[in-house]
């Protein structure tokens, strides 16, 4: 190797650091660049010192999933010192008995460059299958809209419902940490945020379920519950809550989220609230985008479509509250939206507020509540729009 390996220690006071920092000092080939007293050290000299390597103690306090991901997207290897590592997906590890060949091990796997990249997924928590000759993959439907209320929460749970009446396992998610709002349309009075438990597990690398988090609502549908308050979204790791959905699409043939609004990017350092939505957007199969038909609603609509086109496109769009008083008809809507946003709404909801606050009282969908309305009809069209596009695959096991 013509070039010489530059490597961060994180050993958290383990025993073996001293043994590491003698093999290290005497190999040509590789430099030690810092020791980090903490995960917040390593995370800062990442962004301020090149390393190809980082030699880590898995059980050092605050090494989770997403710093994982965080540092392997930014191209570093990371070597876990000790047990514990593929808990949190990473890929490399040596017992503390062989770092007499730590030299040679890094050699070989640059070599070889079987490094994690950009297109890191975490590999931590690996779900079981739910089948036993053959695993399920379900899809996944992101339902999204821009700031304003345009009923993002009121249609994804209509979706999911409508799905589940058909007798596909259905899951709902509410991914939405500026105004999670699922529990309460379901009248769901635990103050447990299903949402957190289940990032917290898959983040530290615990060996459970997702079920053991989930609410059955009525058959066929479950629902992971969202955050109390807005102030506790960084609890909501984006890498791990990539990886709950992950495991909700082995146990569940549809998987329906409602994102919040937020599309902020990516601090390098602190993640920011945007990246959970933004997240979410990218691997979903589908993206519902809910617009108002109003001329605040559309101006936000056609802003959110273009913030969004590098990561969603195509999307399903969706104009919900037409009113008898709204000033334009559906013809003239859809010219309007397709003239700057280059899409057609596939889907007129109509305002019908008795419908809603019956549904709200009740804690019901608004499609159970009312399933003749004219507002539950088009909701049933749109899921007839998305189970038919997006059929969960079942592949066999060899």
């Amino acid at each position: 190797m013509s070039t010489s390996q530059r490597v961060f220690v994180l050993a958290g006071g383990a025993d073996w650091e001293g043994q590491l920092l003698t093999h290290i000092d005497v190999l040509p080939h590789v430099r030690l660049v810092r020791r980090c007293i903490d995960v917040a050290d390593l995370i800062a000299a990442s962004t301020t010192d090149h390393a190809d390597v980082a030699l880590v103690d898995p059980a050092v306090p605050g090494l989770d999933l997403e710093v994982v991901g965080r540092l392997a997207r930014q191209g570093i290897d990371l070597w876990a010192v000790g047990h514990g590592g593929d808990q949190l997906g990473i890929e490399y590890s040596i017992p503390p008995d062989e770092l007499h060949s730590i030299g040679e091990r890094l050699r070989e796997s640059a070599e070889t460059g079987n490094n994690q990249n950009d297109s890191f997924v975490p590999r931590a928590n690996e779900p079981q299958g739910t089948l036993n000759s053959s695993t399920l993959r379900g899809a996944v439907t992101a339902v999204w809209g821009p700031t304003g209320a345009p009923g993002r929460s009121t249609v994804a749970l209509a979706v999911a419902a409508v799905l589940a009446r058909r007798g596909e396992s259905t899951l709902l998610i509410d991914a939405d940490c500026r105004g999670a709002s699922i529990a309460q349309m379901l009248a769901i009075l635990d103050d447990v945020s299903g949402i957190m438990a289940a990032c917290r597990d898959v983040n530290l690398g615990r060996d459970r379920r997702i079920d053991e988090h989930l609410l059955s609502v009525m058959p066929h549908l479950d629902v992971l519950t969202g955050i109390p308050r807005a102030d506790l979204w960084h609890h909501i790791r984006p890498a791990a809550l990539k990886r709950v959905v992950e495991q909700a699409r082995n146990s569940h043939q549809h998987i329906v989220i409602d994102c919040g609004f937020d599309l902020e990017l990516e601090e390098p350092v602190t993640p920011a609230i945007g990246d959970i939505a933004r997240v979410l957007l990218e691997d979903a199969d589908r993206t519902v985008v809910v617009g108002r038909p109003d001329p605040v609603g559309i101006t936000r609509l056609l802003r959110a479509t273009d913030s969004i086109a590098d990561i969603v496109p195509e999307m399903l769009l969706v104009m919900n509250g037409i009113r008898p008083s709204t000033p334009w008809d559906e013809s003239q809507l859809a010219d309007m939206v397709f003239h700057v946003a280059g899409a057609r709404p596939a889907v007129f909801l109509p305002f019908d507020a008795e419908v809603c606050d019956r549904a709200l009282l009740k804690g019901e969908p608004v499609t159970e509540v009312a399933s003749d309305s004219a507002l539950s009809r088009e909701l049933e069209r749109l899921g007839d729009m998305i189970s038919s596009t997006l059929e969960p695959v079942v592949t066999s096991r060899l």
